[in-house]
């Protein structure tokens, strides 16, 4: 008794303090909370053995049960490790993209979904950091609609596209307007119709796959391919692996036991992203903000570069052959854009500097070089906005705001004058 009235004690106790919960027992790591589960069990056999002194016939019918439950169990992950259920469909880890389920999935054309054609959709969302770490935050507001492509454009489609931009949930922009979206903004920047062909998730080649799917002829279009520097070369590895294996679905993330988890504690990846650092703007007023990528973590997938290198000069090729033109942009994670402008706590992990840069913009720029493609970093343009005092990013989320689209189609657009991209 006394071991689960501590197990009981620890269990209400241990978490992460602050954070706001909507589970039973606030936002753990998977590794605590089966912890907890374990000293519950093992207390309560204890209590079967030695406190209530069970007949064998009783231990018969708890072995029973234990038989009962792995029937259960087992068959469970089972069909979800074979894709034949999804156990998020629970509630409990939502198989969402930026936190608004937009897309369905695709049995063709290499891709594993793409957006809901004619869409239209409005709700409340977290910021990504603040549902993957489980901080306190305030759900934005968003409105999502998509063309008959099912991408988010607000170009109207009786007018021809001059100008491409491919790329990932950048440019998807699902916590801003989409009049804010980075093509949309480069609409106005550039005085030429703009046509975002974005994909939450998505790596260089699903991208390239994505534009195919359009049917959109490439005479004399621009092509923009917008790489981001946090998590493309991940992404491209990921679609390799699915596409080598067939499997869309995350397992055990889709598991039975994973979702039951998740439904009693609500987990969060790390302890220490809890941990932010400051910004202070033109006004003076600070706010804390967190960060995902670093520029080590970058570097760890580093061997992947060949990988989207190839896939960036096929579609420069094709490009040229087809009559287009084909220009690489990257835009950079955010501790790269910040690192030397906010305040870190003392003993931060991101403390110290040198963390923010890491070997994909220096590789990139070298191998368009040789190739002869276009390339332009963000970095600068918006390391010089946050010097500034404007925070080009979200607070609790990986993704540009606002600020930070609008600066990025700025500089884009000035930048394709100056290379004589826009004819």
């Amino acid at each position: 008794m006394l071991a689960a009235a501590l197990g009981l004690a620890a269990w209400f106790v241990t978490g992460n303090p602050g954070v706001q919960s909507s589970a039973a027992f606030g936002r753990w790591r998977d590794r605590w909370a089966l912890t907890h589960l374990a000293v519950f069990y093992l207390a309560g056999m204890a209590w079967l053995r030695y406190g209530l002194g069970l007949t064998p016939r009783a231990w018969r019918r708890v072995a029973a049960l234990h038989l009962g439950a792995l029937l259960i169990v087992i068959p469970a992950e089972l069909c979800a490790w074979a894709e034949l259920v999804d156990f998020r469909s629970m509630g409990a880890l939502r198989h969402q993209r930026m936190g608004i389920t937009y897309a369905q999935p695709v049995e063709a054309g290499g891709m594993r979904w793409y957006g809901t054609p004619h869409l239209k959709l409005s709700g409340r969302a977290l910021p990504d950091l603040a549902e993957e770490f489980g901080l306190a935050a305030v759900p934005r507001a968003y409105r999502f609609e998509t063309d008959s492509y099912g991408l988010r454009n607000v170009l109207d489609e009786t007018r021809e596209p001059e100008i491409l931009c491919l790329g990932d949930s950048l440019l998807v922009g699902g916590l801003v307007a989409i009049e804010d979206t980075l093509a949309a903004r480069l609409t106005g920047e550039t005085e030429r119709a703009c046509l975002s062909v974005a994909e939450v998730e998505f790596g260089p080649q699903e991208e390239v796959l994505r534009l195919e799917s359009t049917g959109i002829s490439l005479a004399d279009k621009l092509v923009l391919q917008f790489v981001f520097e946090g998590n493309d070369l991940l992404d491209s590895r990921l679609w390799r692996e699915w596409a080598a294996t067939g499997k869309k679905l995350d397992w055990p993330e889709s598991g039975f036991m994973k979702n039951i988890l998740a439904l009693v504690h609500k987990p969060v990846a790390r302890h220490t992203a809890l941990r932010g650092a400051w910004f202070s703007d033109s006004a003076g007023a600070r706010e804390e903000i967190f960060f995902m990528y670093s520029g080590p973590k970058v570097d760890e997938q580093l061997d992947e570069l060949p990988v989207i290198e190839a896939v960036y000069g096929s579609l420069a090729q094709r490009l040229e052959q087809d009559g287009g033109r084909y220009a690489l942009i990257l835009i950079p994670h955010k501790l790269r854009v910040l690192e030397d402008i906010v305040e870190f706590p003392a003993q931060h992990e991101l403390a110290g500097g040198g963390q923010g840069p890491s070997g994909l913009s220096p590789a990139l720029a070298a191998f368009c070089l040789e190739e002869g493609i276009p390339y332009l970093d963000l970095a600068t343009a918006l390391q010089a906005a946050a010097g500034a005092g404007e925070l080009p990013f979200f607070p609790k989320d990986t993704h540009l705001n606002e600020a930070g689209l609008a600066t990025c189609a700025a500089a884009v657009g000035e930048w394709l004058g100056e290379q004589g991209l826009i004819r």
